[in-house]
């Protein structure tokens, strides 16, 4: 049978055009149960706050990198919302690296924000991160929060800045202790192993045109651009959870610079809602916003938090384990 008609489309006199930052992230809930039991009111947290503080240019796209279906329709529920403007479903997990391909070549936007789906975002993280990377011109990702150890015997962002002309630095131990005790608490790392790595710690700090940065990133969060993305990827990597600091040193190896924000902007959340006073120190309870505080009232009960390094590195490998004799990555 012929065509019946004609397109109604073909009468519109205008397109809808993307905002010129897309906020991007995979999620991989299999279940909701052991260690994803929170993992659903951590997501909601992530995204709420990640669209919430970025502003009116930018808009959110999500892949579900093969999560269950509660986890896929709570996502539709959110686009339906308007929080989500672009909305991926993905049957496997195709890793990390595998949903970057996805999500930083297919994003509209010209900055792109990838942000693992566990993070908490507060007031300024964007606008920050924007004012690093138009200060500096060669920044090829800005992490929303102080990352330690960037100095000149260990990273080439800080051995470049350092011979720059038009680039202020300053080296010691510079970032405040308690914005890195906020990334160990939030990440559950050891502190006595941490301090032990850090005895020689130099931070360096940058100064351009009257914005500030440290010499360091992370790929857990960052903002990048679509001309840095299109000469890095796509990427291969064999597992879900690698292949992702060849990143770094790709994006080192073509002369970008690896920057972060000298504010704590972001906070990683882990796979429970925790109190979010006890791990931030250096603000009280009044400080936060409602919602945020409302987090803390959400925490799993009577969950601890085991602080040998050898029982949590066991308990690692048995969860690794266990999740691919039941799924098969």
């Amino acid at each position: 049978m012929s065509r019946v008609g004609q397109n109604p489309t073909k009468w519109l006199k205008e397109v809808y055009q993307p905002k010129p930052v897309t906020l991007c992230t995979a999620v991989h809930i299999p279940v909701l149960e052991g260690y994803w039991e929170q993992s659903l009111s951590v997501l909601d947290e992530c995204l709420t706050s990640m669209v919430r503080t970025a502003g009116t240019e930018a808009e959110l796209m999500v892949l579900d990198n093969g999560s269950c279906r509660k986890v896929r329709d709570f996502l539709q529920a959110k686009q339906a919302d308007g929080l989500i403007a672009y909305l991926l479903f993905s049957r496997q997990n195709l890793g990390k690296v595998g949903a970057w391909n996805v999500l930083l070549l297919g994003a509209p936007g010209e900055f792109i924000a990838y942000t693992d789906s566990d993070v908490l975002f507060f007031d300024g993280w964007l606008q920050q991160s924007l004012e690093i990377f138009r200060a500096f011109p060669k920044a090829g990702m800005v992490t929303g929060q102080p990352i330690a150890g960037g100095d000149v015997s260990r990273c080439w962002t800080a051995q470049a800045a350092v011979v720059d002309e038009t680039v202020r630095t300053e080296m010691g131990r510079i970032i405040p202790e308690e914005f890195l005790l906020a990334q160990l608490k939030g990440i559950q790392a050891d502190e006595n192993e941490y301090a032990r790595r850090q005895q020689n710690r130099k931070d360096v700090l940058l100064c351009r045109e009257g914005i500030f940065a440290y010499a360091n990133a992370s790929h857990f969060q960052f903002l990048t651009v679509k001309k840095v993305v299109k000469q890095l990827f796509p990427a291969k990597a064999d597992i879900p959870l690698g292949g992702d600091t060849q990143f770094d040193i790709e994006m080192q190896d073509l002369g970008y610079w690896r920057l972060c924000t000298t504010s704590y902007l972001v906070h990683h959340l882990g796979n429970r809602i925790p109190r979010l006073e006890d791990e931030m120190s250096w603000l009280t309870p009044g400080e936060f916003s409602e919602k945020h505080k409302s987090m803390g009232s959400r925490r799993a009960s009577g969950v601890g938090v085991i602080q040998s390094p050898r029982v949590r590195q066991f308990l690692k490998w048995v969860n690794a384990k266990t999740y691919r004799l039941l799924y098969g990555t």
